[in-house]
C-alpha cells in the first residue's frame, strides 16, 4: 500500500470495447496477518455480493468466479428464507424500482425488524418488528457518521432526490404477504401474556392513589377507579368506600395527571361539567376504546336539599327544585341547603350516597360518530370557529344545571351539547363584560357588596384580585377607578403585579361611584337570585357608558374582546350631545395621565408612542425616556429592551429616576465616530421600541338581554347604551312618581285623621281598636299606602291603619298640625315637579352632579 508502481499502458485493437476493471488483493502484512481468518473471508464475500447487487450492469468476480447477481432485485431475493414449493413464500421480498436513484424492497421478518440499506453502494447498518426492509439509494455528496460509513448523516433535503413509493406497492405488499396475519397473532400473544402476567401491586409514583385491593390482579376487570377533583372530593369518596368496600373500588384525586380511569366523580355545577369534559377528552384522545365500550360513568350528588324535621328531599337540578316548590305550597316551611361542591357533603351523607350507588351513578353511552364529533367540537384547537357557532346557537345563558336525575344514562353528545355548553357560556360570562355597566360578574359582585353593605366603611380581603384591579389608578389601568386604593395597590413599574398582600391593604367606595351609579336607579334594576337570596343585578345602569371609560379586555371560550378606554370628559360631553339630539364626536383612545401620543392609522387601528428626547453633552449623547407605550411596564422594558440594547453595544448603561407613576430612564449612548448623531438616533428609535400597535377589531360584549354580540364601532356601543339608559330613566321616573304618590297619600291621610279627630268626625274615646278601624273605613281612609296590598301568594291582606292609630297625641297640637301640613305641601310640590320633569332633564342633572364630583376629585390630585 506504500508502493505505487508506474502505470502499464498498452495498445488495444480497433474493435475493443471500453471498460474499467478494478481488482483488489489484500496486503496481509499490513495487518500483521499471514492468512485470512474465516470471519474476515465471510465479510469480504458479503461485501462482494453487496457490490454485485447494488451496481446494475457491472460484472463482479470473486477469486475468478462471477457473482451471479444481476441487480438489486436479484440481490434481495437472496434473503428469502422459504423458497421451496411446499413452504409458504411469505418472506419473499416485494421489490419496487422507485426511480433511477431509489430501489426498495419489503419482506415479512420472522426474527424482528431487519434492514439492509446502501448509500452510493456503501452498506449503512445503523439505520418494526415484523419487517425486513431493503434500500438501495444514490445520494449526492453523502456524509457519514464515521469512516466506517455505517450511518448516513446527510439531511433529507440534501439527498438530491426524493423517494415517493407508489400506493400500488403498499397495496401489493399488504394483500399478497402474510404481514397482517402475523401482526394480529403477535398482538393476541402480547395481550394474553399481559393478562397472565402477575402485576406489581404498588404504584410508587401515585402517592395519593388509594387503589382497589383487586386492582392489577386477575380480577382487576371488576374494579372501578373513582377519579375526583381535589382532596376534599376524595375524602367524600373514601367515606363512601365504607359502604361498597375497598376490594373493587379505588380513589384517585386528579392533580394534572390521569391514569387507569374507569369512572369519575364530579360536582353538579358548570365547573364540574368542565372537569368531566376534560377527563372525557383525555380518554377520547388516548384510550377511545374505553368510551366505545361504555366503561366511563360519573357520580352525582345533590345540588341542594330541602329539610323539614326528619323529611329530607334531595334535588339534583334547580329545575327539579323549582318544579317541586311550585307544586307544593308548604315548600316555604322547608329549610334549604345548597351544596357548592363535594366538600360540602358530610361523611354520613357520603355513606348515604354510596348505599344507593346505582341512583347516584350515570353511565356515559358512546353513540358513534355523534360522540366523536361532539367531543372534537368542544376541545379541538382547529374547531374554534365551529365552537363559536355552537355557543352562539345556545347564547341564552342557562343559570342552572341541566342534569336529569331521573335518567341513569347519557350519551357523550348529549353531555357536550346540554351540559358542557353551559360551562362555555358561563366561562364567556365570567370573561367578557356587559355593554351596560362594563363589568364582569366578579366586578359587579364587588360593587354590589360595596353599595349595599360597606358604603361608609372599608372592605378587606374579598375577591382580592378583582378588588385590587377595580382600585388601581396608574397609567394603563383605570381611567376612573370605582374603588379607592388605600395602600399599595400596584404601580406601572410592574403593571400592578407589585400590589401588596391583601392583609396589608384596604379599600372603600370612590366618591365618584354613586355619581356614576345613582342610588335612585337601584329600585329599577333587575336583581338575580342565588340560593334563594337576592344578589347583584344582572347589570348596573351607569349614567355614562363605563365600557368606554375604562375599556375592556377578556378571553372566553371561542371569543375574545378588546376595547380601548376613552376620556371621561369626552364621554360625558358625547352623552349630553345625544341627549340634545346632536351627533357623536369622534373619540380617540385615552389613558389617564399618559404623556405619549395615540394616532389612528386606520379605523380602530392605533399606534401608541412613548416619549424620548436626545441631547448631546460633553460626556456624550444621552437619551431620556419619559413615557412608555401603554401596557409596557418599566421592569419588563428593562429586561426585554434596554438590556438587549446594551448587549448590542448601543448604550453603555442607563439610570432610573422613576416615581411610582412617572417613567424616567436616562440612557448613556456609546459614541460611534463613524456614525452621525442623526443616524444613531434613528437606529436607537427603532431598537428602543417606543411604538406599539393596538386595535379594536374584536368588540364582543353581552348586550342588555345578556346575549353575546359583536359591535362594529364605538358608535354602535354608544347608541345601544344610550337607548337602554334612556328607557331606564323613564322607568325610574315612573317608579319615583309611584313612590312619591304613596308618601303623599300617607301624609294626606294623617292630616285628615288629625283634623277628623279635632272636628269630632271620628270618635276614639272609650272605643276599642276594631270599632275605630270601622270608622276609618267608612270615612274613606286608605290602608297604609306604603305597604303592599297583596301577600306573596296573591291573596289580599287585611287593612293596615296602624300608621294612623299609632300616631302620638302630640300630633293633635297646633304646631304639629302645621308641620304635618307643610310636609304634605312639600311632597305635593316635589310630586308635581317630578311629574313635569323629562328624562332629558333627569339625565342632564345627573351628568352635572358627576362633572362637579370629577372637578372636586381632580382638585385633590
Amino acid at each position: 500500500m506504500n508502493d505505487v508502481d508506474d502505470p502499464i499502458i498498452t495498445n488495444v485493437g480497433t474493435n475493443a470495447v471500453d471498460y474499467t476493471c478494478v481488482t483488489f488483493k489484500p496486503d496481509l502484512s499490513k495487518f500483521k496477518l499471514s492468512i485470512l481468518d474465516e470471519n474476515t473471508i465471510e465479510v469480504m464475500v458479503r461485501r462482494t455480493v453487496d457490490i454485485a447487487g447494488t451496481l446494475d450492469s457491472v460484472h463482479v468476480f470473486l477469486n475468478g468466479t462471477k457473482i451471479e447477481v444481476s441487480g438489486f432485485e436479484d440481490y434481495v431475493k437472496l434473503f428469502s428464507t422459504n423458497i421451496s414449493e411446499n413452504v409458504t413464500n411469505s418472506t419473499i421480498p416485494f421489490y419496487c424500482n422507485v426511480n433511477d436513484r431509489w430501489q426498495i424492497a419489503v419482506a415479512l421478518s420472522d426474527i424482528g425488524y431487519q434492514q439492509i440499506s446502501f448509500v452510493n453502494n456503501i452498506s449503512t447498518l445503523k439505520i418494526k418488528n415484523r419487517l425486513h426492509v431493503f434500500v438501495n439509494s444514490l445520494i449526492e455528496n453523502p456524509a457519514f457518521e464515521s469512516q466506517s460509513k455505517e450511518y448516513l448523516t446527510t439531511s433529507v433535503k440534501n439527498f438530491g432526490s426524493t423517494c415517493i413509493i407508489p400506493e400500488s406497492f403498499y397495496e401489493n405488499f399488504l394483500t399478497n404477504s402474510d404481514i397482517i396475519h402475523h401482526l394480529l397473532c403477535d398482538i393476541n400473544q402480547q395481550h394474553t401474556a399481559s393478562l397472565n402476567h402477575s402485576m406489581k401491586r404498588s404504584l410508587w409514583d401515585l402517592s395519593k392513589l388509594e387503589d382497589a385491593t383487586d386492582a392489577g390482579t386477575k380480577n382487576g376487570y371488576n374494579c372501578t377507579l373513582i377519579v375526583t377533583e381535589g382532596d376534599s372530593a376524595k375524602a367524600l369518596a373514601v367515606a363512601g368506600l365504607v359502604v361498597v368496600g375497598r376490594k373493587q373500588y379505588g380513589v384517585f384525586p386528579i392533580r394534572g395527571k390521569l391514569a387507569n380511569v374507569r369512572g369519575m366523580d364530579a360536582k353538579l355545577d358548570p365547573d364540574g361539567s368542565h372537569i368531566k369534559g376534560l377527563i372525557v377528552n383525555f380518554l377520547h384522545m388516548y384510550w377511545p376504546s374505553l368510551l366505545k365500550a361504555n366503561y366511563v360513568n360519573y357520580f352525582i350528588t345533590p345540588l341542594l336539599k330541602a329539610k323539614r324535621g326528619s323529611d329530607v328531599k334531595s334535588f339534583y337540578s334547580t329545575k327539579d327544585y323549582e318544579r317541586w316548590r311550585a307544586e307544593n305550597p308548604d315548600s316555604v316551611k322547608y329549610s334549604i341547603k345548597y351544596y357548592k361542591g363535594l366538600g360540602t357533603s358530610s361523611a354520613k351523607e357520603a355513606r348515604e350516597y354510596f348505599t344507593d350507588i346505582e341512583r347516584h351513578t350515570i353511565r356515559f353511552i358512546y353513540d358513534g360518530k355523534a360522540s366523536d364529533e361532539s367531543i372534537d367540537l368542544a376541545f379541538a384547537k382547529n374547531k374554534a370557529d365551529d365552537r363559536k357557532i355552537w355557543i352562539a346557537e345556545n347564547s341564552k345563558l342557562m343559570l342552572s344545571t341541566t342534569t336529569d336525575s331521573s335518567c341513569n344514562e347519557k350519551t357523550f353528545s348529549e353531555f357536550v351539547n346540554k351540559e358542557l355548553v353551559e360551562y362555555s357560556q358561563l366561562d364567556l360570562r365570567r370573561s367578557l363584560p356587559n355593554i351596560m355597566d362594563g363589568l364582569k360578574p366578579s366586578q359587579r359582585k364587588v360593587l354590589f357588596t360595596m353599595f349595599e353593605r360597606y358604603e361608609r366603611g372599608e372592605v378587606r380581603e374579598s375577591l382580592v384580585n378583582t378588588i385590587v384591579r377595580l382600585a388601581q389608578d396608574f397609567v394603563g389601568s383605570n381611567n376612573l377607578n370605582l374603588l379607592l386604593p388605600l395602600g399599595q395597590f400596584g404601580t406601572r413599574l410592574a403593571g400592578g403585579e407589585d400590589a401588596a398582600s391583601a392583609r396589608y391593604i384596604y379599600t372603600s367606595l370612590s366618591p365618584l361611584a354613586r355619581a356614576i351609579f345613582p342610588r335612585s336607579d337601584d329600585k329599577v334594576l333587575k336583581y338575580l337570585m342565588e340560593e334563594n337570596i337576592l344578589i347583584e343585578p344582572e347589570w348596573y345602569c351607569p349614567i355614562i357608558p363605563m365600557i368606554l371609560i375604562n375599556g375592556a379586555e377578556g378571553i372566553g371560550t371561542g371569543w375574545a374582546t378588546k376595547i380601548l378606554p376613552r376620556c371621561t370628559r369626552e364621554v360625558i360631553n358625547n352623552v349630553q350631545r345625544l341627549i340634545d339630539g346632536r351627533s357623536l364626536q369622534n373619540m380617540l383612545p385615552h389613558f389617564r395621565n399618559f404623556q405619549g401620543t395615540i394616532e389612528e392609522t386606520s379605523p380602530y387601528q392605533y399606534i401608541i408612542t412613548g416619549k424620548v428626547s436626545y441631547r448631546r453633552l460633553r460626556s456624550g449623547l444621552k437619551a431620556t425616556i419619559t413615557e412608555l407605550p401603554v401596557g409596557i411596564w418599566n421592569n419588563k422594558y428593562k429586561e426585554k429592551v434596554l438590556d438587549f440594547v446594551i448587549k448590542n453595544g448601543l448604550i453603555r448603561n442607563y439610570e432610573e429616576l422613576h416615581t411610582e407613576s412617572n417613567v424616567h430612564f436616562i440612557l448613556h449612548v456609546i459614541d460611534k465616530p463613524l456614525i452621525s448623531d442623526k443616524k444613531q438616533i434613528k437606529i436607537l428609535n427603532r431598537l428602543l421600541k417606543l411604538r406599539s400597535a393596538a386595535s379594536e377589531n374584536s368588540m364582543i360584549l353581552f348586550d342588555e338581554k345578556n346575549a353575546l354580540r359583536k359591535y362594529n364601532s364605538m358608535e354602535d356601543i354608544f347608541q345601544e347604551f344610550f337607548e337602554v339608559r334612556r328607557q331606564k330613566y323613564m322607568e325610574r321616573k315612573e317608579y319615583e312618581l309611584k313612590a312619591m304618590g304613596q308618601k303623599l297619600k300617607f301624609t294626606e291621610n294623617q292630616v285628615r285623621f288629625v283634623n277628623a279627630i279635632i272636628d269630632g268626625e271620628i270618635i276614639i274615646e272609650k272605643k276599642n281598636r276594631a270599632e275605630i278601624i270601622i270608622q276609618l273605613a267608612e270615612k274613606g281612609f286608605d290602608s297604609n299606602p306604603m305597604k303592599m296590598k297583596t301577600s306573596l301568594n296573591g291573596s289580599r291582606i287585611s287593612p293596615d291603619f296602624a300608621y294612623l292609630l299609632d300616631m302620638p297625641l302630640c300630633r293633635l297640637s297646633n304646631e304639629e298640625i302645621l308641620i304635618l301640613q307643610e310636609k304634605r305641601n312639600e311632597l305635593w310640590r316635589q310630586f308635581e315637579a317630578l311629574k313635569s320633569t323629562t328624562w332629558k332633564s333627569l339625565w342632564s342633572m345627573d351628568l352635572n352632579v358627576l362633572s362637579t364630583a370629577l372637578d372636586k376629585e381632580e382638585r385633590k390630585m
